[in-house]
């Protein structure tokens, strides 16, 4: 009756520490999906704002005029910087060097009106610039592209001169004043402030037509102007 007695208090002690084990595996299992639970939302938390600063780093406007033009133009945000560019080593272009000349001296004389240095052309971003205006002829398209590496200045009409699509990107010189760009301001002018944006050095452009028969321009500019919380010049 003893040895019963003493068997059946050792199970019991046997049986509670056992339940006290799994407890405390328990516990800690708990924890440490609690601590990887955290740690997955602060990832997440951090991809979401990477990836609210990237698309909300840029953004784009599109204004249409009376006579059947287009033009649409970045901005950036403040943090957002770009680094020079380097000329390509080759570089085919459907662009007389007539076209190029002309643009980039356009450029240079609304840029010297406002007392900022010329700009250059690269071959480089002519490239980049020629690549998306193909792209936006053969799709029938018209708008920014989504990485935005360099700021941007797109136009669309029937007149096959380059400059022409600079031509209308000054036309808004007359609704800027000099101000501080800001998210309110800065759309009227956005195309004429990336034009005669101090920080720029460097340019290129592209043309192609689509099915349409209309021209569309692109122009990039680096670095990027239309950096909001700034003046153009």
């Amino acid at each position: 009756m003893r040895s019963l007695l003493l068997l059946i208090i050792a199970g019991t002690l046997f049986s509670c520490a056992q339940i006290q084990q799994l407890a405390d595996k328990y516990q800690k299992e708990v924890q440490k999906q609690k601590m990887e639970r955290e740690k997955k939302e602060r990832e997440q938390q951090q991809s979401q704002q990477t990836v609210t600063i990237t698309e909300g780093s840029s953004s784009s406007s599109c204004t249409q005029s009376s006579s059947c033009t287009q033009s649409s133009s970045c901005t950036q945000n403040s943090s957002t910087q770009n680094t020079p560019v380097h000329k390509a080593a080759s570089f085919v272009t459907t662009l007389s060097q007539q076209e190029i000349q002309e643009y980039l001296e356009f450029h240079n004389k609304a840029r010297k009106e406002v007392g900022v240095p010329p700009v250059q052309w690269s071959d480089e971003i002519a490239a980049y610039s020629q690549e998306w205006a193909d792209y936006l002829a053969q799709n029938n398209r018209f708008e920014h592209r989504s990485d935005h590496r360099y700021g941007e200045n797109i136009a669309m009409h029937y007149d096959n001169a380059l400059v022409n699509g600079a031509k209308l990107w000054y036309q808004e010189k007359k609704h800027y004043k000099g101000a501080v760009l800001n998210s309110s301001n800065w759309s009227k002018a956005g195309h004429y402030t990336q034009m005669v944006w101090r920080a720029t050095r460097y340019i290129g452009a592209g043309k192609a037509t689509n099915a349409k028969g209309q021209i569309i321009i692109v122009g990039n500019y680096d670095p990027a102007g239309n950096m909001m919380g700034q003046k153009a010049y």
